[in-house]
């Protein structure tokens, strides 16, 4: 299916979010304001969850290609540092959504089904985060790798949004939490793994 009605399925549900909360969102709400039918909104997801896991396919495509066009090639720069672009990035392409972002922080804690799901959404990116700048995400080590990245972009992106947006604040917030876990990423760091 074309992006553009992905976009704007997207950009719909963040806004019934924002102003209903998630626990109020629904699918028939978010067809009639897309301009959708039920069944040509059902083929594209499956229910309300996938409307959220829609929007993080759709948002690590676009910090993939973006990194990749500007970014990827700078086998230069500290791993460290490489991760760090690529998860400031996230944030930054989530701007346009931060208000129902907001919204879901508070919302999903409630809604343990929609909780999971979105917790190995955001486990999967961070695979490719780390893939992306070359560190293994086999094996148990790198399902510890995968969490703790997960963790330190996760909670860097509750402040975000809670906060009034500054990015300079997130900007040092996730740096912090990247040293606290680089010697766990990166065994050629300080301390090794």
């Amino acid at each position: 299916m074309a992006r553009k009605p992905l976009k704007k399925i997207i950009k719909t549900s963040f806004g019934i979010i924002a102003s209903d909360g998630w626990l109020h969102l629904s699918l028939r709400d978010v067809a009639a304001k897309a301009g959708l039918t039920l069944s040509e909104l059902h083929e594209i997801v499956p229910d309300r969850i996938g409307l959220l896991e829609l929007y993080l396919t759709q948002l690590d495509a676009d910090v993939l290609k973006a990194w990749e066009e500007d970014d990827a090639d700078d086998d230069g720069q500290p791993l460290r540092d490489r991760i760090f672009d690529l998860l400031m990035l996230r944030i930054e392409l989530s701007e346009p959504y931060r208000d129902g972002y907001r919204t879901l922080v508070r919302d999903l804690p409630r809604d343990l089904p929609a909780l999971r799901r979105v917790g190995l959404a955001e486990a999967r990116f961070m695979s490719w985060v780390l893939d992306a700048v070359g560190v293994s995400t086999r094996g148990l080590k790198g399902a510890v790798k995968v969490r703790m990245l997960a963790h330190a972009y996760l909670a860097t992106a509750r402040g975000w949004a809670k906060s009034d947006g500054d990015l300079n604040k997130a900007m040092a917030e996730l740096d912090r939490r990247l040293r606290r876990i680089e010697r766990w990423i990166d065994p050629r760091s300080r301390g090794g793994a």
